[in-house]
């Protein structure tokens, strides 16, 4: 019965089969991060999406506000990722996680047209500090990389789901269609 909890858990929280990273290694410096495995339909629907309706719907509500994290009304996280608060809480809003990594100001978390420069996919693991635009350091540690985890057993949001908010920010970051 615990195990279907915590399958159950997992699934809900969006996380995908088709990354695994050490709970103390750097999932940067995992080759395998991206190696399609086993992934799960949700990671597999992704593929076709790139519109904030899916990614607000089926990545940010399950992976990112179901846990009162960024809900707008938690007390865990600052950032309102909740269906049509999305887009006002990233597109040109300055990533405030950024002051160890290089000078406050210096990060948008997304910027239209320009996923290198966008702060959330380096959160999010999709780009290397060295990748980014300019060059980022290690994210504030108080902070870390999204989604959280404190138990080290989470994997990261799988490359499918990444990419998803890549093509978004490259077809310049729209609002969610009604």
């Amino acid at each position: 019965m615990r195990s279907r909890w915590w399958l159950g858990w997992l699934l809900a929280t969006g996380s995908c089969t088709s990354q695994h990273a050490e709970p103390d290694a750097s999932p940067l410096a995992d080759s395998t991060i991206d190696s399609p495995i086993d992934a799960s339909p949700s990671c597999l629907e992704a593929t076709s999406h790139s519109d904030l309706a899916f990614i607000e719907d089926r990545i940010f509500r399950v992976g990112c506000t179901f846990q009162a994290c960024h809900d707008g009304v938690g007390t865990t996280g600052t950032l309102d990722l909740r269906a049509s608060m999305s887009h006002a809480a990233l597109v040109d809003v300055d990533a405030g996680t950024d002051a160890l990594a290089s000078p406050p100001g210096s990060y948008k978390l997304v910027v239209p047209n320009q996923p290198r420069q966008s702060y959330l996919l380096f959160t999010l693991r999709h780009y290397s500090g060295p990748e980014m635009v300019p060059p980022a350091g290690e994210p504030d540690p108080d902070v870390g990389y999204m989604p959280q985890d404190t138990t080290g057993l989470l994997p990261p949001l799988c490359v499918e789901k990444r990419e998803a908010i890549v093509r978004w920010i490259e077809a310049g970051a729209p609002p969610r269609s009604l």
